[in-house]
């Protein structure tokens, strides 16, 4: 998924008449974040006028090549369609948190990852229309805090929170997830505790295992954006 990221990271904060840009008004010339926000990816279909857009992938495309990739390692899942979610208020929101945390942690420690999310089709239009919703916590798990969870590998969340319906088909997300500067969970954890003194400065999101975390868990809605749905059997 690195080249995917690269579409983003390499936008410059200066570029915004090189990007299409969304339908939110404008009121603050000189904000980076506000600018920030207001540029959606270049590789986006146009969004004429609408806030949501959902666009199916072409098999051929490197777009889809890639995406598929990630999924198919050590699995033997066959891939029925990748959907791209195109959504004006979540990347808006997502943007600017991502600016939050780029500001507070710096980008060595911004953590910008591509996780995987596994979830029913009821749950679908929900997350794509209105994000993550750390609410639901507890309905499947809730051993590393009681967030919204991520996985490194596709495979557990395919295999244990992708609910098949009634054709058999099962769907999950591949999310983009600003993990930041993490620390070991626990059931407990309703909030994301101190890294220090001061009362606002919080680790981002909690982790299974710190030296090499394959879990990861956020309590801010707008921390992950999803990216794109996978429907396989």
């Amino acid at each position: 998924m690195k080249k995917i990221l690269e579409m983003y990271l390499g936008i410059s904060m200066t570029q915004s008449t090189e990007h299409q840009t969304g339908i939110l008004p404008y009121s603050e010339p000189g904000c980076v974040a506000s600018t920030l926000a207001l540029e959606l990816p270049a590789h986006w279909e146009p969004m004429k006028g609408e806030d949501f857009k959902k666009v199916e992938l072409q098999p051929d495309s490197p777009e889809y090549q890639e995406v598929a990739v990630g999924f198919c390692k050590a699995n033997n899942y066959n891939i029925h369609k990748i959907e791209r979610i195109q959504n004006l208020y979540l990347w808006h929101a997502f943007t600017i948190c991502r600016y939050r945390i780029l500001s507070k942690n710096g980008e060595e420690e911004l953590g910008e990852k591509f996780l995987y999310h596994g979830t029913s089709v009821a749950s679908c239009n929900s997350i794509e229309r209105d994000r993550f919703d750390r609410s639901y916590a507890g309905k499947h798990a809730t051993l590393y805090g009681k967030g919204v969870y991520f996985a490194v590998d596709a495979n557990y969340s395919a295999n244990t929170y992708s609910l098949p319906d009634t054709s058999g088909l099962k769907r999950l997300y591949v999310a983009r997830v600003l993990t930041g500067r993490y620390t070991v969970g626990n059931p407990s954890m309703k909030t994301l505790p101190r890294r220090g003194t001061e009362a606002t400065d919080c680790f981002d999101s909690l982790v299974n295992n710190l030296e090499n975390p394959s879990i990861f868990v956020i309590f801010h809605d707008d921390q992950a954006y999803p990216e794109y749905l996978i429907t396989f059997s």
